[in-house]
């Protein structure tokens, strides 16, 4: 709590119950720079984190989709699973330093993104692989008629084009 509330622009925080619960039990002080939101669904936090200047997180996801936001992240963590996110400059570990917090939270973004987890494209890469696939599969009606009564005139490679 103490590191968020070093952070330069107003923070939304979805919790969850067990941390609202530990927060009241450990009587933790909410800065008013904290807005406290019920937990949102997945659709909505991803919305949250597009729109953010900077994302907090300890979860591992929530910092891989934040270099796919291309949104800085601050990670209260020591270590990371996602190293290849901080030596690009988009996630710094502060653990729970506020000053380590504050000093990362007004560093500039860096201006690179390599593509490190993909360049987005796998979906339609795949649905080439299985259509040609199934068109090497396709026999003529005569030699299987039941096998592809509900495949239309069209070859499969041409319904994922």
């Amino acid at each position: 709590m103490a590191c968020l509330a070093r952070s330069p622009w107003p923070v939304l925080m979805p919790i969850h119950p067990r941390t609202r619960a530990c927060i009241a039990e450990w009587d933790l002080e909410i800065s008013p720079w904290i807005r406290v939101l019920e937990p949102v669904s997945y659709s909505r936090m991803l919305a949250l984190e597009r729109g953010a200047n900077a994302i907090a997180t300890d979860s591992g996801g929530v910092q891989r989709e934040a270099y796919m936001w291309g949104v800085p992240c601050l990670t209260l963590r020591e270590e990371t699973e996602w190293t290849d996110t901080v030596s690009t400059g988009w996630n710094t570990l502060v653990g729970v330093d506020p000053d380590a917090f504050q000093e990362a939270a007004l560093r500039p973004s860096p201006g690179e993104r390599p593509p490190i987890f993909g360049d987005g494209r796998a979906a339609p890469r795949i649905a080439t692989i299985v259509a040609d696939f199934l068109d090497r599969q396709a026999t003529p009606e005569a030699a299987n008629p039941d096998r592809l009564k509900a495949v239309p005139s069209s070859s499969f490679r041409e319904m994922v084009a």
